[in-house]
């Protein structure tokens, strides 16, 4: 299904699990709701600083026109990062915005 935007792209929802972290930190689970060919938003049990550059697993699931690598998955970075009003426990919604993996190498 998409959800039409003022935005860039038109953003494709879905409700589909993903890994994200990676490096030294390993993995953490969390659930995408939705993304477009330059970013995505994915909720998430712990908070993540805006600037943070992440690896995305994106689990079961082809994202159309996004270059992902097969072991690191997707490189990106995130945008934003807030608490979703919720009465159980504590989640985060985040977007990131995918970049290219030559702009992290070292």
């Amino acid at each position: 299904m998409t959800t039409p935007t003022g935005r860039k792209f038109t953003r494709q929802s879905d409700r589909v699990p993903v890994l994200y972290g990676g490096g030294a930190r390993g993995y953490r689970r969390g659930v995408m709701l939705n993304s477009c060919p330059d970013g995505m938003y994915f909720e998430a049990d712990a908070p993540l600083p805006p600037q943070s550059v992440l690896s995305i697993k994106v689990m079961g699931h082809y994202l159309s026109g996004v270059e992902t690598d097969p072991d690191d998955g997707l490189r990106a970075r995130v945008k934003w990062c807030d608490q979703v009003a919720n009465d159980e426990a504590p989640r985060y919604g985040i977007g990131v915005e995918f970049t290219p993996r030559r702009a992290f190498a070292c």
